[in-house]
């Protein structure tokens, strides 16, 4: 396979946190200021990442990533505090895409061990149980995910309050991050899960397959990037539905939250069944082969 040239965002063309319309932008840093002051003075630093950081953000699809670092471990009163502002700022948020947040000890960001120990995580789906005080948030929780949103971080996020970026976050192992990689992807390839929400499954395969493939030293495409990139080989059969993957994806047209995971249209579901077994097999393949070079 020829591998394509590395264009940092040329594939780019949503916005990002320099040029977000200013509701979204005052609801981010009021966000961030709620959730600062539940941390108090362990407070070290707040960091974007995911499509606002990376410029690719899609008001009708798009979420807002944020990590929270701290100095020293919470105890079970301070978590609650913070997923309780994490909820309530979520709740009131102006997109479809909802808040997630995590909260994260200094020390466990520099030579990190994989899976990253974390304080605390919001998601939109733990909203109720939060507000209703249903959820439990005590323990020594870890995740799989942190080792991708460090790398995220470290490649084009943006710090909004504390120190630079590179004097608090260091990359994990590419191994550890392929295996954060591998989690979300294994879902997306297991049984018809693709048919639930095609676009983010098609162009997340893309960013594996980035990764697998070697395709450049950086590690984090963004989504419309993946796609761009995996339509200049795949196979000819397969390109109209990762074309329409990057068109509902790139569609600032309105969407209810029910029709998000779809962007609102009537997928092929042949179409995408195919993808899904083309994926499963071309994914097996790059993960038995040598890891190519990236010189250019």
């Amino acid at each position: 396979m020829t591998r394509a040239a590395d264009t940092r965002g040329e594939a780019r063309s949503g916005v990002g946190w320099e040029t977000c319309p200013p509701p979204l932008r005052a609801w981010v840093e009021a966000t961030r200021a709620r959730i600062e002051e539940a941390l108090g003075p362990s407070h070290v630093g707040t960091y974007l990442h995911g499509s606002l950081a990376s410029g690719s953000f899609r008001p009708p699809k798009s979420d807002v990533d944020l990590v929270f670092v701290v100095e020293g471990s919470l105890d079970v009163r301070q978590r609650h505090r913070v997923a309780r502002a994490a909820a309530l700022m979520n709740a009131v948020r102006p997109i479809v895409g909802g808040l997630e947040c995590s909260v994260v000890r200094r020390a466990a960001l520099r030579g990190a061990v994989h899976p990253v120990p974390y304080e605390v995580h919001f998601g939109e789906e733990m909203s109720d149980a939060i507000l209703s005080g249903t959820i439990a948030l005590g323990g020594n929780p870890s995740d799989h995910d942190m080792a991708a949103h460090i790398q995220a971080i470290c490649e084009f996020g943006v710090a909004l309050a504390g120190p630079p970026i590179d004097e608090v976050f260091a990359p994990l192992a590419r191994a550890d991050f392929l295996d954060a990689l591998r989690g979300d992807m294994a879902w997306i390839l297991d049984d018809e899960h693709i048919l639930e929400s095609p676009y983010y499954g098609i162009l997340n395969v893309g960013r594996v397959l980035w990764v697998l493939d070697g395709h450049s030293d950086r590690l984090a495409p963004s989504k419309e990037e993946a796609g761009e990139w995996m339509l200049g080989w795949i196979p000819s059969g397969l390109r109209d539905v990762v074309r329409l993957a990057l068109d509902a994806y790139r569609d600032d047209a309105p969407v209810s939250e029910a029709d998000r995971c779809t962007a609102g249209l009537a997928w092929p579901h042949e179409a995408l069944i195919d993808f899904r077994d083309w994926a499963r097999d071309r994914t097996r393949a790059l993960a038995d082969a040598p890891r190519p070079s990236t010189d250019r």
